[in-house]
């Protein structure tokens, strides 16, 4: 049987409304869904849960963490303080970088370091 074209390729089958749902609340493309269904008819649950991923381990524990972002709220202005306080406490050298990626993760951004300060720019 031949398939149908059209401008944008092939004629797709409709999406069910479930799938259409989800592209919706996820804001993902329908492709994105029909994957998730797939890995959800193979595997079930499992398919859920994100498999472990390369990289190197963190040098800080949660709590040296949570730690850090409070020395960088109390110190925004001068990183370096916040380093060196964090490496006497802890005993671990941290990066400049490493610090602002711990702190855009906790979602701190300079316009907010400021306004904490009270002087917001």
């Amino acid at each position: 049987m031949e398939k149908k074209l059209t401008n944008s390729g092939p004629l797709r089958k409709p999406a069910d409304k479930h799938s259409i749902y989800a592209i919706k609340i996820y804001q993902v493309d329908r492709d994105t869904v029909a994957s998730w269904s797939k890995k959800w008819e193979h595997t079930g649950v499992e398919s859920l849960y994100d498999k472990p991923r390369c990289g190197r381990p963190s040098k800080l524990t949660q709590e040296e963490k949570e730690l850090a972002q409070q020395y960088s709220k109390e110190e925004p202005r001068c990183l370096k303080q916040v380093v060196e306080r964090l490496s006497q406490k802890t005993a671990k050298r941290l990066s400049i970088s490493s610090l602002k990626r711990l702190a855009k993760k906790a979602r701190l951004r300079w316009r907010h370091w400021f306004s904490l300060m009270g002087t917001a720019q």
